[in-house]
């Protein structure tokens, strides 16, 4: 057993006398995980953010705007452009599903705007087919530092890109 196995080991005993403890106390196990993890995730003068998808059938212009409406309400972004996924779509809103995105920094909070929106749109009519969180480690667009990229005949909003999330890159100089 390698030093890297001993110490997941380790703190896997702790993590287990920890919750024992809570446990044995009677405390909503939910509630101290949530606070001890907006504790330890400041990431505000980060560059690093959590981007979430929700996947959900075909919506058309008759329920686009409800979809809209129900995306804002927790500060998701519904994607309005076509992007051709397949060989047979066609230029026209996709006949296979839609989505949209909303991003943040600390994870328990974007966890919960993502579980309200598909609790929503699940409640409003929609069926939603997917949901998931992404951890964006690096985006060119905020810090190409490992391989530096030709800026010339890039579009504004890569040249002077808004925050990739409320409240990160607090801290940024320069931008």
């Amino acid at each position: 057993m390698g030093v890297v196995d001993n110490e997941k080991v380790r703190i896997a005993s702790d993590l287990e006398a920890v919750l024992r403890r809570a446990c044995d106390q009677k405390l909503d196990l939910q509630s101290l995980l949530h606070s001890a993890l907006e504790r330890i995730e400041p990431r505000r003068a980060s560059r690093h953010y959590y981007e979430a998808h929700v996947t959900v059938e075909p919506v058309f212009e008759d329920r686009f705007q409800a979809y809209v409406e129900a995306c804002a309400k927790h500060r998701f972004r519904p994607a309005k452009f076509f992007m051709q996924k397949r060989k047979s779509d066609t230029q026209e809103r996709s006949k296979d599903d839609a989505f949209c995105t909303g991003r943040g920094i600390a994870y328990v909070e974007l966890l919960d705007r993502t579980l309200r929106l598909v609790a929503g749109l699940t409640a409003a009519g929609f069926k939603v087919w997917r949901y998931k969180i992404e951890s964006t480690l690096i985006d060119s667009r905020y810090d190409d530092s490992p391989l530096l990229l030709d800026k010339e005949g890039l579009p504004e909003k890569e040249l002077h890109p808004r925050a990739p999330a409320d409240g990160a890159l607090a801290g940024r100089v320069g931008t």
